[in-house]
């Protein structure tokens, strides 16, 4: 549980730091890894990860869409891809099922629609490696 709070301590400070929407999105990247191989979180650690992208997600919105670049804007939502699909697995798991499949309606915004759905089914490992 400490070492939960204390990622979620430092994407707090780092997300408020960023200056850039690189630092930005390098930042989020961090989170989202760190989140989603973390397998010693209690639900209490679940709700607090969720506040700590929801502080991303208004800064996403309040300070560095407007400045994205649209290669930054899929590497985002690759990202976010990556943590819905965390908090998907989680959910379902603590309900006693499995992931067996999930749906690929994409909507109109087919770039972000993309990029979200590359980091919902793409490999983690090579986003770990960045």
């Amino acid at each position: 549980m400490r070492k939960i709070l204390i990622i979620c301590a430092l994407a707090t400070a780092i997300c408020t730091s960023a200056t850039t929407p690189r630092e930005f999105i390098t930042d989020f990247g961090t989170f989202v890894n760190k989140v989603s191989t973390d397998t010693t979180m209690t639900r209490a650690d679940h709700l607090r990860a969720d506040s700590t992208y929801n502080v991303f997600m208004k800064q996403y919105d309040d300070v560095y869409k407007k400045d994205m670049t649209q290669k930054e804007r899929d590497e985002f939502f690759k990202y976010k891809g990556r943590y819905t699909k965390y908090r998907i697995a989680n959910r379902v798991n603590n309900i006693g099922g499995k992931v067996d499949s999930v749906g690929t309606n994409v909507g109109d915004k087919i770039n972000q629609g993309v990029s979200f759905i590359q980091g919902l089914f793409g490999s983690d490992k090579k986003a770990e490696k960045k």
